[in-house]
């Protein structure tokens, strides 16, 4: 079944002509790389990760001769200046990252021919916890809480099985690149808001009761005194009944400090290679490779609320005094949790870079580029309490409540939910350089964006069974992230392609995401609004493309047979474009070998099934135009007499 808010690529053929974009600049390089790193191969039957290594190092051409599935512990890098040629022609031999390590680093110049690269993986490191905001656990002024930090985000990964950097140059004649993998960091969670001070105690009141007896000097405030003219003696009104003050309000608690943001998560590049440099794939499966974006951080917790400060308490020195004691304060506001971090992007399932990249009938097959998901929103705080009520002492010792409780405060709203990552290129995606692609597949390739975090709930205003505040408002649902190019990406120049039939791609997108849930409370918080989704768009190409022309090879065979020690001869040529032609051959048996400009010539020494590959270039200028054709080549045992 197809995916709802999913943009599908039924069967699409791009044929020769209409379609689009960039191609490979250094063209001469690229052959010179494909003539043998040393004119003396050297075989390699030992196929350990040791051997290998070993090999690596000392640089030029390595055989491998056997069989065998290669784990790796740790890339092997080819650093800047050496060349290597790995040729498993004839042989079957897996590099086997163990769902663990990336497989190889170049810097220098790479071929691989023939050879399987599977289970490279590289992770993200995990962001850091945000700081935590100033509290006030012990304090009485009503102060907020401080705000929680941010957290950092989730540390990128590229290149499951092969990082190519700026001076690099890989190669990839033959062969497969299958289940590789490249997951972003998930981002640091936020910082804990701090906590709110306590309200202030209400001041103190007292109460007394103005008698007969009284005089203005023993008692000055049961009198009112005054001099009615200058030089005349002083008049005063004597107060007969109760004085004083009732007590004072307590202070309103201080709000709860916000949460910090979730950090972003990583960004995925490359699940099978990250392509800084230069890549030329000829005839080569990439197959099952994932670019998995980070997960967003979880949003910090919101400071706890302060409570509301007591009511001042009042005193009464004689039986007939009353004064009420002070309302208790209102309680602070929960704090505000903090933002979910947004999930990382997913870029590229099987390749992404912004290096120059030629593929060549080649086949990329359930590649996935993936948006990361969003953080969670923490449980939202409640408000603070309400104070207490201010206490009546009377002259006997008794004392009772005469203040009012103070109300609880109000519920924290719910924090937003975090966004989905966007995902482009579910097979290949281009940020740069020269591309061009042709007389390949793409099937069931996709980039899909997961549904976004939901709003979180809003904090509830109930903190008593008397009284409640205001519930908190539920959180607007996060957006939804894009999904674009199920098959290809382009944001470099515009991509040349001719030739490859595409088939069941996919672009797709989440369904919207939820608001929070109001919080209870005096009334109800309003429930927050669904997030905006997001958009799906360009199941095969997206991006700039333009038409290019393939160059034809003859023959083209399906098969060719040979027999040990029995001289064998092919020569090729080359039809369309601008002449000189370049030639370059892959994959031969043992004792045959390519004579430029165009002969595949010798005496085969050793019996098996061979993958030859060969690949022509021409003179067109600025972008020369290519062309590819790959074939079995069967060597039986010499003939017995």
């Amino acid at each position: 079944m197809r995916r709802p808010g999913a943009a599908w690529s039924d069967q699409a053929m791009l044929r020769r002509g209409p379609l689009s974009a960039v191609l490979v600049a250094g063209v001469a390089a690229l052959f010179t790389a494909s003539s043998p790193a040393s004119a003396s191969p050297r075989t390699l039957t030992d196929c350990t990760y040791a051997a290998l290594a070993s090999s690596v190092a000392a640089g030029g051409t390595v055989v491998l001769d056997c069989d065998a599935t290669i784990p790796f512990d740790a890339p092997i890098v080819v650093p800047a200046g050496r060349s290597v040629r790995l040729d498993a022609s004839g042989s079957a031999v897996t590099f086997d990252g163990q769902r663990r390590t990336r497989l190889l680093e170049v810097s220098g110049s790479l071929t691989l021919v023939n050879l399987r690269l599977v289970n490279g993986r590289v992770q993200g490191a995990a962001g850091t916890l945000g700081t935590g905001g100033v509290g006030h656990s012990d304090a009485e002024t009503g102060e907020p809480g401080g705000a929680g930090g941010a957290g950092t985000a989730g540390g990128d990964a590229a290149g499951g099985a092969v990082l190519v950097t700026q001076s690099g140059r890989l190669e990839v004649i033959g062969g497969a690149l299958r289940s590789n993998t490249v997951i972003g960091g998930q981002g640091g969670t936020g910082g804990r808001g701090g906590q709110g001070a306590r309200g202030a105690e209400g001041q103190s009141g007292w109460g007394d009761y103005c008698d007969y007896d009284t005089t203005p000097d023993s008692n000055p405030e049961c009198w009112n005194c005054w001099y009615p003219y200058p030089e005349e003696p002083e008049q005063c009104d004597q107060y007969i009944g109760p004085i004083g003050e009732s007590g004072g309000p307590g202070g309103v608690g201080g709000e709860g400090g916000a949460g910090g943001r979730g950090g972003p998560g990583g960004t995925a590049s490359g699940g099978a290679i990250r392509n800084l440099g230069s890549t030329l794939i000829v005839g080569a499966v990439l197959a099952g490779n994932i670019a998995q974006g980070g997960r967003g951080g979880t949003g910090g917790p919101g400071g706890v609320a302060g409570g509301g400060g007591p009511g001042g308490n009042a005193y009464m020195d004689h039986d007939w005094a009353w004064e009420a004691g002070g309302d208790g304060g209102t309680g602070g506001a929960g704090g505000r949790a903090g933002v979910p971090g947004a999930g990382g992007a997913g870029r590229g399932g099987a390749i992404s870079g912004s290096g120059d990249l030629t593929v060549l009938d080649s086949r990329f097959s359930a590649d996935e580029a993936r948006g990361g998901r969003a953080g969670t929103a923490p449980a939202p705080r409640s408000a603070g309490p309400g104070g207490d009520a201010g206490l009546t002492y009377e002259v006997l010792g008794y004392h009772y409540e005469s203040g009012s409780p103070g109300l609880p405060g109000d519920g924290a709203p719910g924090a937003a939910g975090g966004d989905a990552g966007n995902a482009v290129g579910g097979a290949i995606h281009l940020s740069g350089g020269n591309a061009l692609m042709q007389d390949g597949s793409f099937d069931r390739d996709s980039a899909t964006s997961p549904v976004a975090g939901a709003g979180g709930p809003g904090g509830p205003g109930v903190t008593g069974s008397t009284s409640s505040g205001p519930g908190g408002a539920g959180g607007t649902g996060g957006g939804g992230g894009d999904a674009r190019g199920g098959a290809v990406s382009t944001g470099g120049a515009p991509l040349r392609v001719t030739g490859l039939a595409l088939v069941d791609n996919m672009a797709a997108v989440g369904a919207p995401s939820a608001g929070g849930m109001g919080g209870p409370g005096n009334p109800p918080g309003a429930a927050g609004a669904p997030g905006q989704p997001g958009t799906a768009a360009d199941p095969d190409i997206s991006g700039a493309t333009t038409p290019t022309t393939a160059l034809q090879i003859s023959p083209a065979p399906v098969r060719e047979r040979a027999t040990v020690g029995v001289p064998y001869e092919l020569r090729l040529s080359a039809a369309g474009g601008t002449a000189p032609y370049a030639f370059a051959v892959y994959g031969l048996p043992p004792g045959v070998s390519f004579k430029a400009p165009r002969l595949i010539r010798g005496t085969p020494t050793r019996a098996g099934a061979y993958r030859v590959h060969a690949v022509v270039t021409d003179a067109t200028a600025p972008l020369a135009l290519f062309g590819a054709h790959s074939w079995e080549m069967r060597v039986a045992p010499a003939a017995v007499r």
